[in-house]
């Protein structure tokens, strides 16, 4: 896995369920295969030797996402739950 130290995901940048799998395979570099659910996220998150694992996460505009896509949010909010305690940040 290749590691960088922090990434920022401003989710302003995502206007539907289906535009967040395409923010997050860019964001992460994630290979376009089967991320079009978050089982596959989750799978290329620790298993493909490509993706950017960060070290931490910095995610931007948490509150408007999750006013106007709640389920989409909760979604969001545990596939993040793969991260080490602590290393994520919500702002």
């Amino acid at each position: 896995m290749s590691g960088v130290n922090e990434l920022v995901l401003d989710l302003s940048q995502v206007d539907s369920e289906n535009s967040i799998f395409d923010f997050l395979i860019k964001q992460f570099n994630f290979p376009d295969l089967y991320c079009r659910n978050w089982e596959g996220m989750g799978e290329h998150l620790f298993y493909d030797s490509m993706s950017r694992i960060p070290n931490g996460l910095i995610v931007l505009n948490t509150d408007v996402f999750k006013s106007s896509y709640p389920v989409v949010f909760v979604k969001l909010y545990s596939w993040f739950q793969c991260f080490p305690e602590g290393s994520v940040v919500y702002r």
